[in-house]
C-alpha cells in the first residue's frame, strides 16, 4: 500500500497533476471557477519555464560533485531507472535519460575502482506488463556489453523503490562482508539516494552521473538577450519534466526524513517517566542486570514500553511496513503484541521477548523502524 500511495499522491503535487486538480475544482465551483483556472495557468507556466526548471535542478545536483578519479571501494552500486526493457520491437534492451549511470558504473569498473558492480532494480507487477523481467536482468545485460564480465555482476532484483535499493544491497553486501561502496545514480537522485544507504550502515562515496543541467548551461542561461529571455520564459514541455522530477526528488526526500518522526510521535504516545529497565523474573534478586533476558534484548527488559503504546505499535507497522516480507512473515508476532497490549497489560517484560528479537535481528535495519533502537532500548530519560 505504501508504494502505490507513494505513486499515486504527489501525481497531484506535480504541476500537470496539480493543474488538472484546480481545473476539476473549477467546474465544480461555479464562484470560483476565474481564479482556479488563472491558478491552473501559472502552475503550468511556472513549471514549465526555463529558469524554474534549470533553477530546481541545479538545486539538487549541485549538492554531490563529480567525483575526480575512480577512488577504490568494495563494490560499485548502480542504481535502476535507465533502461526500457527488450520486449518487442525493441532489438535488444534500450537506455533512457538516465542511461549515463550503466556508462559511467562501466567506466569506474574499467578503471579499477571495485571488482564487483552490484546492479540494484526490481519491478512492481501492477505498473509493468505481465512476463517483464526485474530492471536488474536488463541492467546486467548491458553491463556485460560494456565490458562488465557476468562473474563480476551481482543483481539485486527485489527492490521497488530507493529505499528497498539500499536495503537489499545491504543485505547482500553484507553477506560478502563489504561495506564500502560507490553509489553511481543521476545527479538530482543522489541527495535522496545517499542518506537512504548511509542509514542501512554502508560507507558510501557519491558517483554522479547524468547531468541535466552543466556550469555553462547555467550561467549562459543568465547573459541572454530579450530573444532568448522571450524564449527561456516560454513553456516548454522539456522544462516541464525537468521541475516534475525535481518536485519528486524533494517529495520522496521529505518522505523519507519523515518515517523517523512518525514512528518516534507514535512511540511517545502515553508520555509519562520511563525508569530504567529492571529484571522481576523469578530468583533474580533486586533487578540484577545480569539476567539473561537482559542481555538478549534491550526491549525485552523494558518495563516503560507500556501496554497503551502497543496498540499504536501494532497499527504503525499494518500501516506503513506490512508490505515487507521480513513482517509479512512473522505475522504471528503481530498477535502476540496484541495480546500483550489488550489481555496481559504489557507489564511483564519477558511478554515483549518475541517481538524484541524479531526487531533485533530482522526489523532493525529498516530506517522507519530505527528510532525505536535510540528511544526505546536502554533509554533512562524523563
Amino acid at each position: 500500500m505504501f508504494v502505490f500511495l507513494s505513486k499515486l499522491l504527489p501525481l497531484f503535487v506535480f504541476p500537470v497533476g496539480l493543474a488538472c486538480l484546480l481545473l476539476v475544482v473549477a467546474l465544480a465551483w461555479k464562484r470560483a471557477w476565474r481564479l482556479l483556472v488563472v491558478l491552473a495557468l501559472v502552475v503550468l507556466w511556472v513549471g514549465s519555464n526555463r529558469y524554474v526548471a534549470y533553477a530546481l535542478v541545479r538545486s539538487l545536483e549541485t549538492r554531490y560533485p563529480a567525483l575526480d578519479g575512480a577512488p577504490l571501494a568494495d563494490a560499485i552500486v548502480v542504481l535502476g531507472g535507465g533502461t526500457r526493457s527488450s520486449d518487442p520491437p525493441r532489438p535488444m534492451t534500450e537506455v533512457n535519460e538516465a542511461g549515463d549511470r550503466l556508462l559511467y558504473a562501466a567506466k569506474l569498473y574499467a578503471d579499477g575502482a571495485a571488482d564487483v558492480v552490484l546492479v540494484t532494480g526490481g519491478s512492481i507487477e501492477w505498473l509493468q506488463p505481465e512476463g517483464i523481467a526485474p530492471e536488474a536482468n536488463d541492467m546486467s545485460a548491458l553491463m556485460q556489453l560494456l565490458g562488465v564480465p557476468n562473474e563480476a555482476l551481482w543483481l539485486e532484483t527485489a527492490s521497488r523503490n530507493t529505499y528497498e535499493n539500499a536495503l537489499y544491497s545491504r543485505q547482500m553486501l553484507a553477506k560478502e562482508g563489504l561495506n564500502d561502496i560507490l553509489l553511481v545514480t543521476s545527479a538530482m537522485h543522489m541527495p535522496r539516494s545517499v542518506p537512504l544507504f548511509v542509514a542501512q550502515g554502508l560507507r558510501v562515496t557519491p558517483a554522479p552521473t547524468d547531468f541535466l543541467v552543466s556550469d555553462a548551461e547555467w550561467q549562459h542561461l543568465w547573459r541572454g538577450g530579450p530573444l532568448a529571455t522571450l524564449i527561456n520564459l516560454l513553456p516548454n514541455v522539456e522544462y516541464l519534466t525537468y521541475t516534475t522530477r525535481c518536485l519528486k526528488e524533494y517529495i520522496g526526500h521529505a518522505v523519507s526524513a519523515g518515517r523517523g518522526w512518525l514512528w518516534r510521535l507514535i512511540c511517545f504516545v502515553g508520555g509519562g517517566p520511563r525508569p530504567a529497565p529492571t529484571c522481576h523474573c523469578p530468583g533474580v534478586v533486586g533487578g540484577s542486570m545480569t539476567c539473561p533476558c537482559l542481555e538478549q534484548s534491550p526491549i525485552a527488559a523494558a518495563p516503560f514500553f507500556h501496554h497503551r503504546r502497543i496498540p499504536q505499535l501494532v497499527a504503525y507497522l499494518d500501516l506503513h511496513a506490512a508490505g515487507h516480507d521480513l513482517i509479512a512473515d512473522k505475522a504471528h508476532l503481530f498477535d502476540q503484541l496484541r495480546a500483550v497490549g489488550t489481555e496481559r497489560g504489557g507489564q511483564d517484560h519477558r511478554d515483549l521477548g518475541p517481538f524484541a528479537g524479531f526487531v533485533d535481528v530482522e526489523v532493525a535495519d529498516q530506517p522507519q523502524l530505527n528510532d525505536v533502537h535510540a528511544d526505546l532500548w536502554v533509554d533512562n530519560r524523563a
